[in-house]
């Protein structure tokens, strides 16, 4: 699908991995921008997630670039692989192209051949993070070839400050960095919160006795990533403390058949809800006393911007790429090295035995997802690396 385009207008492919609710709807804000058309292109016609929905964008064109089928191209690979993306590139002739990933799309890397050789400006826009690299040959590895497409890049969109460290450790400078952070649907979610009609958690916690069954929310896709068995160890050791514990998991992943039978093993007492709608969500975290994401690689975690709104005190792992941003320690939560369930377990007994702390981390979680949403706004991030890369400031 594309659409007309107005010979005022720059026109500006963004190659973005699948059509999701927050990458479509951003673009269809961006719509508003007076001196740029947009188009998407998407690597692939589904989300990783298959509890996640495809949606397409409203007011902006899109093509789907087909995978690239030879036989020898292992099934699990072939999203990072597409066919000759040139064709479409030199048909639509775009004046400068936002690359959504940096080195793990054939597509991506094709965008970048293009724009060089046309002398055309390519903008970057990554959730990565150097806690991501931990091995150390692949941060050999990545130093050329992320240098090289990180310094040449007219302008990078960052996320967070765990992203534009990422950027600055390849070479990039201050002057063409310009904040764009991922984000959520935060009216949809509202009016979500208001048709539960339940009383925020700051208003009715303090009512609970530090005696009571202390609930943990945790969101996620159930893969060993997610750092969940580390929460079931924290929680065994708080239970053993003589403190009432228990858990809902809301997702479905491969990962759940073993995260069952640790469960049992362990003989705590967690719930899982499957695959949750977005309202579903909402309600389980104003049930729930803490939201809890432990997972060793995460370079941003949107569901963290969700806990925040629905008012959660946060217990975040330091691998989570939000926490730089969204968390502040002993305000509205605490972080833990990730796998270390000893750390995590102190600092749910703290919660645990201080309702009073829970309330007050309650309210501070909405006050720093407010103050983030009138600072950080993705739109505003777009039109300043737009108007930089194309010499207007």
């Amino acid at each position: 699908m594309t659409t007309p385009l107005s010979s005022s207008k720059r026109l500006v492919g963004a190659i973005v991995h699948s059509p999701s609710a927050q990458m479509c709807g951003q673009y269809d804000e961006l719509h508003g921008l007076d001196e740029y058309e947009f188009e998407l292109l998407f690597r692939n016609r589904a989300q990783d997630n298959p509890a996640w929905t495809p949606v397409l964008p409203e007011r902006v064109g899109y093509h789907f670039l087909e995978p690239d089928e030879r036989p020898w191209i292992p099934q699990s690979l072939r999203h990072r692989f597409n066919c000759p993306i040139t064709p479409l590139l030199n048909e639509r002739n775009y004046d400068g192209i936002i690359i959504h990933g940096i080195w793990d799309s054939s597509a991506v890397r094709e965008a970048v051949r293009w724009c060089r050789k046309r002398g055309r400006p390519y903008l970057i826009r990554t959730d990565a993070n150097l806690r991501d690299e931990t091995k150390w040959w692949r941060r050999v590895a990545l130093r050329f070839l992320v240098a090289r497409r990180v310094q040449g890049a007219a302008a990078l969109l960052t996320i967070g400050d765990q992203n534009e460290a990422y950027y600055r450790h390849f070479g990039a400078k201050n002057h063409n960095m310009f904040h764009a952070p991922w984000e959520i649907d935060y009216e949809a979610l509202e009016s979500i919160l208001a048709d539960i009609q339940q009383s925020p958690a700051a208003a009715r916690y303090p009512q609970k006795n530090a005696t009571e069954t202390f609930s943990l929310i945790a969101v996620a896709r159930l893969l060993q990533r997610k750092g969940l068995e580390t929460v079931f160890d924290a929680m065994r050791t708080v239970q053993n403390s003589g403190r009432q514990i228990e858990m809902q998991v809301a997702g479905d992943g491969p990962y759940r058949p073993q995260l069952e039978a640790a469960v049992q093993d362990k003989q705590i007492n967690v719930t899982f809800l499957g695959n949750v709608d977005r309202a579903g969500v909402v309600k389980q975290m104003c049930d729930a006393d803490a939201f809890v994401l432990a997972s060793t690689r995460e370079p941003w975690g949107l569901v963290v911007n969700e806990a925040c709104l629905c008012g959660k005190p946060l217990l975040l792992s330091r691998a989570v790429g939000a926490a730089a941003d969204l968390l502040i320690e002993n305000e509205n939560g605490f972080d833990f090295e990730p796998g270390n369930a000893g750390e995590l377990a102190k600092k749910l007994c703290k919660l645990i035995d201080d309702p009073a702390l829970v309330a007050k981390m309650a309210r501070r979680s909405r006050e720093i997802i407010e103050h983030w949403r009138r600072q950080h706004r993705a739109a505003d991030g777009y039109r300043r690396a737009l108007d930089f890369s194309f010499g207007k400031n």
